[in-house]
């Protein structure tokens, strides 16, 4: 299943703001189930009001930092475009690198910023190389193999 790369914004302005909104909204997300996730300070037990502001407050650091990489990673996506003047592998892994230096700076000091620059960089690019497909083709979708039953139904 290929996602719908049409279907996406083509303005600066819509590309940023769809970066940074879904950014958030993922980080958002994330945040509520890492506050969920770990044991609850002894304090927070039994009082609803706390651990609620707890979650909203990890909501919202979760979401700020995953809103900067997709705003970071959408605009020096778009700058890279503009000043090149082609759409292709290297503008992604521009922004790549650019969004990994943000979220490495945000997060730690300037070793986990540069490696977190190069992990995005390298997943940008095998992303863009492979035409914008996670998934591979050929080897479990070629129609060699039949499909499997998994509860077979006798009617």
């Amino acid at each position: 299943m290929a996602l719908p790369v049409e279907a996406r914004s083509e303005s600066w302005p819509g590309r940023i703001g769809a970066g940074v909104g879904v950014g958030f909204a993922a980080g958002a997300l994330l945040g509520a189930v890492a506050s969920n996730w770990g044991d609850i300070d002894v304090v927070l037990r039994d009082k609803p009001w706390p651990a609620l502001v707890r979650t909203g407050s990890q909501m919202a650091q979760y979401g700020g930092t995953l809103a900067l990489v997709g705003g970071t990673y959408a605009a020096v996506d778009c700058f890279a475009e503009s000043v090149r003047g082609k759409k292709d592998w290297v503008n992604g892994s521009l922004a790549g690198a650019a969004a990994g230096l943000a979220l490495g700076l945000r997060i730690g000091t300037l070793p986990s910023a540069i490696k977190a620059a190069a992990a995005l960089a390298a997943v940008s690019a095998m992303v863009d190389v492979s035409g914008g497909r996670l998934v591979g083709t050929g080897l479990v979708d070629d129609g060699a193999t039949p499909p499997r039953k998994i509860y077979p139904y006798n009617s």
